[in-house]
């Protein structure tokens, strides 16, 4: 194995090959030790009962040692743990804690999760609109489809204080049904029955430009009226 691997990714290639003994002693030796990335992919065993035993609380135990790290795959795993219950007492206040931890660490999924916490006051947060939209924005930059979605219906119903802006609603909804996202799709087919034939041309140009190289298309949509 290459020496320039971290001992997780050599312990999970071990048992990828199917070497699980040696790759499970390899990631219980670097947890004991402290190695953050160790320590989740420890924790993720038990989780899964994959090469060790399934045992939540030994993975809880885990996985918060590589969260405490600041391991922003483990703070999401956390938060998931928190709200399900899994090897914790259930808290939606701590998962929120952990989520939004995840969130700073650029983990779109957790920024989108965090949004929708803001949006609607969840998991130990007020309702906070502004700050909901600005955790959209960062997760439909990093081409999360859900942000992407949501933020296409902002735009399109001028929701969370945002001018309606149709055109901006269909550049964001076009990356989220190109990324898969089946609602947007048919959100995006209700958008362009209510566009002009001048603002689908404006979007389509948009998009294009961006295609090519040029600005970023909706690099900063559903911005709140000055």
């Amino acid at each position: 194995m290459s020496i320039f691997k971290t001992l997780a990714e050599q312990a999970l290639a071990a048992i990828e090959q199917g070497d699980v003994h040696s790759g499970v002693a390899m990631l219980k030796d670097g947890a004991e030790k402290g190695d953050a990335a160790a320590q989740y992919h420890f924790g993720l065993l038990h989780a899964n009962g994959e090469g060790a035993s399934l045992n939540y609380v030994l993975a809880a135990n885990w996985i918060h040692k590589a969260a405490e790290q600041g391991l922003p795959e483990a703070q999401s795993t956390l938060g998931w743990l928190f709200a399900s219950g899994y090897g914790v007492e259930q808290s939606d206040v701590k998962s929120g804690e952990w989520y939004r931890k995840a969130a700073a660490g650029g983990l779109a999924k957790d920024q989108y999760m965090v949004a929708s916490m803001y949006r609607w006051g969840r998991n130990g947060v007020d309702k906070d609109l502004a700050t909901a939209l600005s955790w959209y924005q960062k997760a439909a930059q990093q081409n999360h489809p859900g942000a992407q979605a949501a933020l296409g219906r902002i735009c399109m119903e001028g929701e969370l204080g945002v001018v309606k802006d149709l055109v901006t609603a269909f550049q964001w909804l076009t990356l989220a049904t190109l990324g898969g996202n089946a609602t947007a799709a048919k959100t995006l087919e209700e958008l362009q029955s209510r566009m002009s034939e001048a603002q689908l041309t404006e979007a389509k140009v948009r998009m294009m430009g961006a295609a090519g190289g040029g600005a970023e298309p909706g690099k900063q949509p559903g911005q709140q009226p000055g």
